[in-house]
């Protein structure tokens, strides 16, 4: 089950090569042509796998790093959010959530004991 759902992050880029030129994207609420960021896309795409998959496994493992990478995480999505203003992104909802994966990544007795074991 693991490999299906790792198999699953690489479609966006599978769709993204083999997209044509002339196919429409929709990017923070303008219209451009897949052929002009293709390789821009391509790259946040495959950092973006290469990073899900080093702090899933690092969290499934029990390293304490994939925590750190993990805030991180949350807080560039938070940033992004608010720089770019999207219209479509809750902020609310971004910080709650973020509150509490922190709390469990961090304050929880029991998760933060084995967390600190390895």
């Amino acid at each position: 089950m693991v490999v299906f759902k790792a198999c699953l992050l690489l479609i966006p880029i599978f769709v993204t090569i083999l997209a044509t030129p002339e196919s429409t994207l929709q990017l923070i609420g303008d219209s451009m042509l897949i052929g002009d960021v293709r390789y821009k896309l391509l790259a946040v795409l495959i950092a973006w796998t290469v990073f899900t998959a080093y702090v899933g496994v690092g969290l499934w493992r029990g390293k304490s790093i994939a925590r750190h990478f993990f805030l991180a995480l949350l807080l560039v999505l938070l940033l992004m959010a608010v720089v770019l203003r999207q219209r479509y992104i809750e902020l609310p909802l971004v910080v709650a959530v973020s509150g509490l994966v922190v709390w469990y990544l961090y304050a929880k007795p029991n998760v933060r004991s084995f967390f600190e074991a390895t």
